[in-house]
């Protein structure tokens, strides 16, 4: 992994009391971001914008992280902003509920790859 600068590690903190946790959050979804290609990028921000607009801040966070991404990858290197920066307080209950369904949707599909992969001879 690249050693990651300065300018990635700055978090916009909010007056909220969550700050430590919001630097480890995007320290994680910096290193996923960097884990992607410019292609599977492109396709996060394409579906971002097709699925049901239930939580639209998250989407607006999954859309922005990955223009920050792909800025960063060109050379324009600013502070990736937290999710607390899109999702209106009145989201945050719909919001959470959707990253753990997505959560969960994700680690059961890999368990299925991981059974189906291991009973294969």
């Amino acid at each position: 992994m690249r050693k990651r600068s300065a300018s990635r590690m700055r978090v916009h903190r909010l007056g909220n009391g969550r700050g430590h946790r919001i630097v480890a959050n995007l320290t994680k979804i910096q290193d996923a971001l960097e884990g992607l290609t410019d292609i599977e990028l492109g396709a996060l921000k394409v579906a971002s914008n097709e699925v049901p607009q239930v939580a639209p801040g998250l989407l607006r966070v999954y859309q922005g992280a990955c223009d920050w991404e792909l800025n960063r990858r060109r050379g324009y290197n600013y502070t990736l902003q937290p999710p607390e920066a899109a999702i209106d307080p009145g989201e945050d209950d719909v919001s959470i509920k959707a990253v753990s369904a997505m959560r969960e949707s994700f680690t059961s599909g890999a368990s299925r790859r991981t059974r189906s992969s291991s009973s294969t001879p």
